[in-house]
């Protein structure tokens, strides 16, 4: 059956719109899995960092642990701090070290000395 032109272009249209759309979908679909995948980490860091105090405070073995591995690793100063209400001072000579200034004229970073 031949079908005018005109129909056949309608048709087209309505097609490529669903396609658009299913797009559409699928896109809103992956962003709210995304958000749903980023608050199911956040609320599996809560609870673990809840579980990991909770047991410090009972056992002082594994808090001595716990205070040396974040006296290591934890560098912001503005992070220590809030650390200081759980551990106590937490030891300065662990503060990340500091880097010295190159000379001006000096060679690049990991150039083989002369």
């Amino acid at each position: 059956m031949w079908l005018p032109r005109r129909v056949l272009n309608d048709e087209m249209a309505q097609a490529l719109k669903r396609r658009e759309q299913s797009r559409a979908d699928v896109a809103d679909v992956k962003n709210r899995m995304k958000i749903m995948d980023r608050k199911l980490e956040t609320r599996l860091k809560i609870i673990g960092g809840a579980a990991v105090f909770a047991h410090a405070r009972v056992n002082s073995v594994f808090r001595e642990e716990l205070r040396k591995v974040f006296d290591a690793t934890v560098t912001r100063p503005h992070d220590r701090a809030i650390l200081t209400e759980f551990f106590g001072e937490l030891s300065p000579a662990d503060s990340p070290p500091v880097r010295p200034l190159k000379s001006p004229g000096g060679p690049p970073s990991g150039a083989a000395p002369a």
